[in-house]
């Protein structure tokens, strides 16, 4: 009953009778790999349907048994190891030595439906890329119409795509925007690739710029079928780069308007940029020099030498050197004159090497300054010294009449050939002898001055017990400090240190600051005197007191020569401005340094440090 030819089949083949299974092929047992025909006969086809299409297997098998076979459908089997098979199924109705069955064909088509989901998500792999790239993506065919667009081109137009796809280019763009690319786009569909920037005006968000890219899709025959866009917003990279070529134009302006020259090199020392301030100095046009090797600019015997500092340079961490440590550099202008020149050069990495920029001052005008201030310094310091060896060289002849006025002075005062009638002459002779006396002391310290600064002082050398020294010039102090209420507190730790100097210049030393602290130390005040050895056997003697003080601002001033410091507390201690600075001096002289400490309002503290002599 059964035709074995269908056994020779590729088709699975089934014949039913009210659905259940009368005759089943080979094909059909392997492909629902069940036990023989024997596990298909007798079954219910239905339960060999996967569940999700048993409805329309039911009514496929029902109209076909009325005479109206459908078409082909795809659908899944249920085999008999609980797994499914893809297979595509048609129907007919066939009568078999006068009885009726329901024929029903099935091909597998496992690899196909496995290749047609490769393909699906291969589709929505890209189109899911697509949407999630930065740039607008559209597909328009040969008629240009849409055919694709991705996320980012529906957002430019605000546009769901059933708006868009199946629309014309010029429809969607507007006139506007579509005559700015209407010559790309006929290239394109001319089967010219097109790259291009433009300002389009959209229709919703404004003027954007964008980089467009127009690629022609060709079929088998190479005719044109449509072509691909791409479209990049660079709005922001347009504005970046109108941004830096303002920066760019401001700086040039700044070089151009700065005094010095400004030239930037490259690594093969050729010249790439030369401002105004360059054109000024050296005297040609910018056009002239750049491309120029930097020698260029620059006497012939300077050449080697530069090259060599750039090389070292260039090896160095530095990025930023001055070029005046090394000998006289000098430039060279177009008329062949040189001039000397004050330079620093800088360098920068950059992706494409490494750039240098010189700035170039012409010191002409300096130098000359220069010249002129040190034959200046020069000739003062010849009348400095002239009249520091004038003084010093009028030392005998300055202090023999004033010792006359003294010794006359004081004989009248002390009557001593005699009464003088009238008292009055004995109070004038008084005044004359003690004028006569400060006087005298101010002779003294501008001529150990002058001596000092000609070179004539000489100090004796001689044992000096600097305890015995210190504590007579507090005897002399002493009455002084009284008439204040000054309070005068000694620490006076090394008795046994003797050190080798002169005793008298010495004595001045100490004698003068002492002067000082009580002379601008207030009714009441306080002078501690402190005298020790330090760790390296150095006699160490300080002073401070309780007096005005000094300003720090002041401080240099004050060790200057004849300089004084005005103020409301001083006006009334005025003099030479010369026992600080000379004190300073003659401490000098010994070997020894000289430190003060000041502060206003508060009191000072001089400490002298004479270097170790002779511990007995």
């Amino acid at each position: 009953m059964f035709p074995d030819i269908y056994d020779t089949l590729p088709d699975a083949i089934v014949w039913t009778q009210s659905g259940v299974i009368q005759y089943a092929n080979s094909k059909c047992v392997e492909l629902l790999r069940a036990d023989g025909r024997e596990g298909l006969i007798g079954k219910s086809m239905l339960d060999l349907i996967d569940p999700e299409f048993r409805n329309i297997a039911a009514r496929r098998i029902e109209d076909t048994a009325k005479g109206h076979p459908p078409g082909f459908k795809d659908m899944r089997l249920m085999r008999f190891d609980d797994t499914k098979v893809w297979v595509e199924t048609t129907g007919s109705l066939i009568e078999v030595e006068g009885e009726a069955f329901v024929q029903g064909v099935f091909r597998d088509i496992s690899d196909k439906k496995k290749l047609e989901g490769e393909l699906i998500e291969s589709e929505i792999r890209t189109r899911l890329i697509a949407d999630n790239l930065p740039v607008s993506i559209v597909y328009a065919d040969n008629q240009r119409r849409y055919r694709y667009v991705n996320k980012v081109y529906l957002a430019s137009y605000q546009s769901k795509e059933d708006e868009i796809i199946g629309q014309d280019i010029l429809t969607v763009m507007g006139e506007s925007a579509h005559t700015l690319v209407s010559g790309q786009l006929d290239a394109a569909y001319g089967g010219e690739p097109q790259t291009f920037e433009a300002e389009v005006p959209y229709k919703v968000s404004g003027k954007s710029w964008v980089l467009v890219n127009y690629v022609p899709h060709f079929d088998d025959a190479g005719s044109v079928v449509g072509i691909y866009g791409l479209v990049t917003d660079i709005t922001e990279q347009k504005f970046r780069e109108q941004a830096l070529k303002a920066s760019e134009a401001r700086l040039t302006e700044i070089f151009d308007i700065a005094p010095e020259a400004v030239i930037t090199i490259d690594e093969e020392m050729c010249i790439q940029l030369f401002n105004k301030g360059a054109e000024r100095i050296f005297g040609y046009d910018a056009d002239e020099v750049i491309g120029q090797r930097i020698e260029f600019l620059m006497p012939e015997r300077f050449r080697l030498g530069h090259l060599k500092h750039i090389e070292g340079f260039d090896q160095s961490k530095n990025v930023y050197r001055l070029m005046d440590g090394r000998d006289d550099i000098a430039g060279l202008r177009k008329d062949g004159t040189e001039f000397p020149a004050s330079a620093s050069v800088s360098k920068l990495e950059t992706s494409s090497g490494k750039i240098y920029t010189v700035m170039l001052q012409d010191v002409t005008e300096r130098r000359n300054a220069e010249g002129e201030r040190l034959r200046a310094l020069v000739i003062a310091e010849k009348a400095n010294q002239a009249k520091s060896e004038f003084l010093a060289n009028m030392s005998h002849e300055l202090r023999t009449p004033l010792n006359s006025i003294l010794g006359f002075s004081e004989i009248i005062a002390n009557q001593s050939f005699g009464a003088v009638g009238n008292d009055r002459y004995l109070e004038y002779a008084k005044d004359i002898h003690g004028s006569g006396a400060h006087l005298l002391e101010l002779i003294n310290d501008v001529l150990d001055i002058s001596k000092i600064e000609a070179g004539q002082m000489f100090l004796s050398s001689q044992e000096v017990d600097l305890i015995r020294m210190i504590e007579s010039c507090l005897r002399m102090i002493k009455e002084q400090a009284f008439r204040k209420s000054i309070e005068l507190n000694t620490c006076l730790d090394d008795s046994s240190l003797i050190m080798i100097g002169d005793e008298r210049v010495l004595r001045q030393v100490v004698l003068n600051i002492l002067t000082n602290s009580v002379k601008f130390t207030p009714v009441g005040g306080t002078i501690e005197i402190t005298f020790a050895s330090d760790a390296e056997d150095c006699a160490v003697l300080q002073i401070s007191d309780t007096g005005i003080g000094i300003a720090a601002s002041d401080i240099p001033k004050v060790m200057e020569p004849f300089e004084q410091v005005t103020s409301v507390d001083t006006r009334d201690h005025q003099g030479t401005g010369l026992g600080l600075p000379l004190s300073k001096k003659l401490t000098e002289l010994h070997g020894g340094t000289f430190e003060l400490e000041s502060e206003l309002g508060v009191g000072t503290v001089i400490r002298l440090t004479f270097p170790a002599k002779t511990k007995i």
